[in-house]
C-alpha cells in the first residue's frame, strides 16, 4: 500500500510563476544559466546560485552555501514572490503538449513505504552524493523537485481525477519549449480522503526518476528520526502518475574508440556474431533488440530478435553484455571514458551529428525501455545498467515547494 500526505505547499505567486519555475538547474548549459540568472530576476535558479554576481564565493555544497540557499528563499517571501498555502493540500498538475498529456498528483510519500520495498528502485544511487542532498535538505529545509513515481494503471486514476480537472486552476501557463504546465489545488478533505484511499489500494510505487532525491529524502529522515524529530520529513515530495502517462526515451551510447579495433575489423566482428544489415540512411530501432548503429558515415542494423538472450534483459543491458563488454572490453559503464550517453527524444541526429565531428567513434541506438519493463525489474529488485532511461515528464523546480521541519 502507498500512503500519501497532504501538505502546504510553498509555490510562487500566480502572476510570476512562469518566471519562477524552471528546469533543473544541471539542465543547462553554463552560457544558459548566466543568461537565466542575468535577465529572470525571479527565477528559481537564483535561490540555487544565491551567491550570482559576487567576486568571492563559498565552496558548492558546504554547509555554508547552503545556508545562503537558505536565506534567499525567505527572501523570495520578503519580496513577494513567493506564499505559503495555508490548508494541507494535494495538487494536481499537468503538462500538455501536442504530442503527449501527462497527469499525475504531487503529495508527500512516506519514508516507510520505501524503507518496507513498497517503493521500487531500478538503479544504484552514489553514497555521496546521496549524503550531499541529504545535507542540503537539513540545511535549507525545503525540497522544490518532486521524485517521479509510478504505478500500474487500472484505468480508473484519470476517472478519479476527471471532476476536479474541471475547476479552476491555481496556475496555467506555457513554456519556451511548447509545454503548456496546469496545478490544480485540491484541499477538500473528503477527496484528500479518497485519493488516499486509492493509493492505500495501490501494492506498489516505482521510481522513475529522482532515486538520489528519494534516498536521501529517507536518510535525512532516518537521522532526524534518531534526534526524535518527526513529522513533515517523515514524507518526500513525489509526483505520482500511472504507467499509461510516463513517457520513456532511450540513453543512446557514444563510443570515443573502438580500442585494438578498426573500423572495418569491428563490422567484421559484428557480422560474425548477428544479424547486420548496412542502411542507406538513419533507421530507428523499432522493437526490443534492435539496435542501430553509425560509424564512418554509415547506418548498420543490428537484429537480435532471433537471438536466445534472456527476456528479463533490457535492450541496455544486452547491449553491454554482448557488445560493449566482450567486444569492446567496456565494461564499467559509470566510469569507463570511452563511453558516453545521449538522452531523451529525437536524439539520434544529435548522435549522427557527433559522431561526423569526430567528437566520437560511433554511436549506438537503442529501444526504448517499456513501462513494465521499468516495474518488472523493480520486482525483480535488479538494477538495470547506468542511463537506461529517459523519463518525462521532466518536472520544473519551484512549482510547488515542500518544507521540512526540525
Amino acid at each position: 500500500m502507498a500512503n500519501l500526505q497532504p501538505f502546504k505547499a510553498a509555490r510562487p505567486v500566480a502572476d510570476k510563476v512562469h518566471l519562477v519555475a524552471t528546469r533543473s538547474y544541471v539542465s543547462y548549459s553554463a552560457s544558459k544559466l548566466r543568461d537565466k540568472l542575468e535577465y529572470n530576476p525571479y527565477s528559481f535558479i537564483h535561490i540555487i546560485n544565491p551567491e550570482f554576481g559576487k567576486k568571492i564565493k563559498s565552496k558548492p555544497n558546504t554547509r555554508e552555501r547552503f545556508k545562503m540557499v537558505r536565506e534567499r528563499y525567505e527572501g523570495f517571501f520578503s519580496e513577494g514572490i513567493f506564499i505559503r498555502d495555508q490548508e494541507d493540500s494535494f495538487y494536481i498538475y499537468r503538462q500538455l503538449h501536442e504530442s503527449y498529456s501527462h497527469t499525475g498528483i504531487i503529495a508527500g510519500v512516506s519514508v516507510d513505504d520505501y524503507l518496507a520495498g513498497h517503493v521500487k528502485i531500478h538503479e544504484h544511487t552514489l553514497a555521496a552524493r546521496e549524503s550531499m542532498f541529504k545535507d542540503y535538505l537539513n540545511e535549507t529545509d525545503f525540497n522544490a523537485e518532486p521524485v517521479l513515481l509510478t504505478f500500474p494503471d487500472d484505468g480508473s486514476f484519470h476517472a478519479m481525477l476527471n471532476p476536479e480537472l474541471s475547476k479552476a486552476t491555481l496556475n496555467d501557463f506555457s513554456t519556451a519549449d511548447r509545454v503548456r504546465h496546469q496545478l490544480w489545488k485540491i484541499s477538500e478533505p473528503n477527496i484528500i480522503a479518497g485519493i488516499q484511499r486509492y493509493f492505500q489500494k495501490v501494492p506498489n510505487l516505482y521510481i522513475g526518476d529522482g532515486h538520489h532525491r528519494c534516498a536521501s529524502s529517507v536518510m535525512l529522515a532516518k537521522e532526524r528520526r534518531a534526534k526524535g524529530i518527526t513529522g513533515a520529513s517523515d514524507y518526500f515530495m513525489s509526483y505520482l502518475l500511472p504507467e499509461s502517462d510516463i513517457s520513456i526515451h532511450p540513453f543512446h551510447r557514444l563510443i570515443k574508440e573502438l580500442g585494438n579495433y578498426t573500423e572495418l575489423s569491428f563490422i567484421d566482428a559484428l557480422i560474425k556474431r548477428f544479424d547486420l544489415k548496412a542502411f542507406s540512411m538513419m533507421e530507428i530501432p523499432e522493437k526490443r533488440r534492435q539496435f542501430s548503429l553509425y560509424l564512418n558515415n554509415r547506418w548498420y542494423g543490428i537484429d537480435m530478435t532471433q537471438m536466445n538472450i534472456p527476456e528479463n534483459l533490457t535492450d541496455a543491458q544486452v547491449l553491454t553484455d554482448y557488445i560493449l563488454a566482450p567486444i569492446l572490453q567496456i565494461e564499467d559503464l559509470r566510469n569507463d571514458q570511452r563511453i558516453s550517453f545521449l538522452g531523451g527524444a529525437d536524439n539520434a541526429l544529435v548522435a549522427q551529428q557527433m559522431v561526423d565531428k569526430h567528437q566520437y567513434k560511433a554511436a549506438f541506438l537503442l529501444y526504448p525501455v517499456l513501462p513494465s519493463e521499468l516495474m518488472a525489474v523493480s520486482d525483480r529488485n535488479e538494477m538495470m545498467p547506468p542511463k537506461s532511461t529517459w523519463v518525462e515528464p521532466k518536472l520544473r523546480s519551484g512549482l510547488t515547494i515542500y518544507e521540512l521541519d526540525r
